[in-house]
């Protein structure tokens, strides 16, 4: 199967800008290819947000040049724990959204139960913490030096071997690649920068993620 932002056109490593000329072919990036990776698509369920029933088949995620992609593996055979939905074939079946639909009439009661015991209001809470912490999570060691120091930037969070733009008071510095824990580093030397004393403001920009952080210059 083939997921992503760019349907089965994509060369995720450099994101958006890729979706329309990444091949000539539908093609896949490998590790959605690979039968030891799970690919998550962007099928929608199509059942009524009131009662939960069914409405009919499952549209998959498009809007514009970016969609949800399908396909067969020309490269991995079929592996073992597929074998049992080998000879499912077309009615309410497709590769791309599987075969059937969730049954969802026990939403409303489920959303009904969450917001009485509120359980909702607890996790969006728990969720905007998250992200806050993710958002200000730029790391630096020392926070504070003196003209002639320099401080060490550390940040987490990051999709692993995407680009990173870092920015200092908003001028672009430098496009750093994640590792493979998502971390980015960098040495930060005022007079290379020729950062005045003072605060400055660190910005990094990813596919999915913003960071600010501050450090001063004594």
């Amino acid at each position: 199967m083939g997921t992503g932002d760019c349907g089965v056109v994509q060369n995720l490593p450099v994101a958006n800008s890729q979706c329309g000329n990444a091949s000539g072919q539908p093609d896949t990036a490998a590790w959605d290819d690979s039968p030891w990776v799970t690919a998550v698509g962007g099928s929608i369920p199509n059942i009524d947000p009131t009662t939960g029933a069914k409405r009919g088949t499952d549209p998959v995620w498009h809007s514009g040049i970016f969609s949800e992609g399908a396909g067969y593996s020309s490269v991995f055979s079929r592996p073992d724990y597929q074998k049992g939905v080998a000879g499912i074939t077309r009615p309410g079946f497709d590769v791309a959204t599987g075969w059937g639909t969730i049954n969802g009439n026990f939403v409303p009661s489920l959303v009904a139960a969450t917001r009485a015991n509120g359980q909702e209001a607890q996790a969006r809470h728990q969720a905007s913490y998250d992200l806050a912490a993710l958002q200000h999570g730029i790391q630096f060691t020392p926070p504070g030096i003196g003209p002639d120091g320099m401080t060490y930037m550390l940040a987490g969070g990051f999709l692993p071997g995407h680009p990173v733009q870092m920015s200092i008071d908003g001028t672009q510095i430098a496009t750093l690649t994640v590792g493979d824990l998502g971390t980015v580093t960098y040495m930060i030397d005022p007079s290379q920068l020729s950062l005045a004393p003072g605060q400055h403001t660190v910005q990094l920009d990813s596919l999915l993620l913003t960071m600010t952080g501050s450090f001063w210059i004594s």
